[in-house]
């Protein structure tokens, strides 16, 4: 991790360049929905508290588990459709000669 945060930080100007290119593209927004799907909204829907209310009595640690790793892997999909239509976009540029 470190390595790369060095590398992002001495070529920063280009970082910031490519990064401003991308930020309006439909990728970068399935990517962030992908993101916040897997890391913040999973976390919430996979408590225990939630699903012991919902549940009551039948609660069962096996339904939360499935639930959160649903909700993760659903993220994970989100991300890895964002990078499929990433790689066509840098294409595109690339061939057109941006």
């Amino acid at each position: 991790m470190l390595p790369v945060l060095f590398v992002v930080i001495r070529h920063r100007r280009a970082f910031v360049t490519e990064l401003e290119s991308i930020t309006g593209t439909f990728s970068f927004g399935l990517f962030a929905a992908g993101f916040l799907t897997t890391y913040a909204f999973s976390r919430l829907y996979g408590r225990s508290a939630l699903w012991q209310e919902i549940l009551g009595e039948h609660y069962l640690r096996a339904f939360k588990n499935a639930a959160e790793e649903v909700t993760e892997l659903f993220g994970y999909t989100l991300m890895l459709f964002a990078m499929l239509e990433l790689v066509l976009l840098v294409r595109r540029r690339l061939i057109a000669g941006r």
